[in-house]
């Protein structure tokens, strides 16, 4: 898989000025047309469907319309920029890992929870917690009563179109820009995993966002294919639902030992991943 190309006249600066200007534009797109439907049908200002519609709304105009026109002026096609048949076993195998890493990453968040109220004051720490609500309260109006009924749009907007656009956005588009001409692609996948955390505003998982992002940068970097990191962060999305329509069989909160059982399985998975991958030997433009 090649690197982006911008042109055959158009510097690294401006290919970085165009996606910049592009994602403000969409951004803008997006808050003019929120706008528009809530002056226009002010009814439906607290509804599960209002939520919905703005969640999908914005993630694919902030994320996946920026990817996809940058992909169409580099005259890309999608198979170039990673949407192709991916490698069965190493599917198989980051759908394990997203599954598996998940009490490790519950724990992660109840670590760094108790550093943050150790470390923080108590009027920082609470507006934190503020945030955080705000946070639960806004997927909490996108789930609405929790019935099966509506679990197919609520898959589509909470799991669905972000593992796609964010996908195509942050490893289709910014990794591989950032990889264009390096030998080594780890600063790269760290820094768009800094950017990845700071755009989910989740104080009390920010470390597990991150992580997962480096974990999904990795994979597409072995595999130079983008359907590897999405089946990851489906995956990832659609358990952080299961507690929510499965109470009661699918636990809110895993027991502790399970942390450990959770990174050897991860590893495991992780490991089979990266092999499955370089048998296919498809490779990352940074590589």
């Amino acid at each position: 898989m090649r690197p982006i190309s911008p042109s055959a006249n158009a510097s690294d600066t401006l290919a970085w000025f165009r996606l910049l200007g592009l994602t403000l534009l969409c951004t803008l797109a997006a808050m003019g047309v929120q706008a528009v439907i809530v002056r226009v049908f002010p009814a439906w200002a607290d509804t599960a469907a209002m939520a919905r519609f703005t969640a999908g709304w914005f993630t694919v105009l902030l994320f996946g319309a920026p990817g996809v026109l940058c992909g169409l002026l580099s005259k890309e096609t999608a198979a170039e920029v990673g949407f192709r048949r991916p490698p069965g076993k190493a599917l198989a195998g980051i759908i394990v890992a997203a599954l598996a890493l998940q009490p490790a990453l519950q724990g992660l968040s109840r670590l760094w929870g108790g550093l943050l109220s150790a470390v923080l004051s108590e009027e920082t720490f609470a507006r934190l917690l503020e945030v955080q609500n705000a946070r639960e309260a806004s997927i909490a109006r996108i789930v609405g009563e929790g019935g099966w009924g509506g679990l197919p749009a609520v898959a589509l907007v909470l799991a669905v179109l972000p593992a796609l656009c964010e996908e195509l956005f942050f490893r289709g588009t910014i990794q591989r820009m950032a990889c264009r001409g390096r030998r080594r692609a780890a600063g790269a996948i760290l820094g768009v995993s800094l950017l990845f955390a700071a755009v989910h505003p989740d104080a009390m998982n920010t470390p597990g966002i991150f992580l997962c992002s480096v974990l999904l940068g990795y994979s597409y970097l072995w595999s130079g294919n983008l359907w590897i990191p999405a089946g990851f962060h489906l995956t990832s999305n659609l358990a952080n639902l299961l507690p929510v329509y499965l109470p009661g069989i699918v636990p809110a909160v895993f027991p502790g030992w399970s942390i450990a059982v959770s990174l050897v399985l991860t590893a495991v998975a992780l490991r089979e991943v990266a092999k499955s991958c370089r048998l296919g030997e498809k490779r990352h433009p940074a590589q």
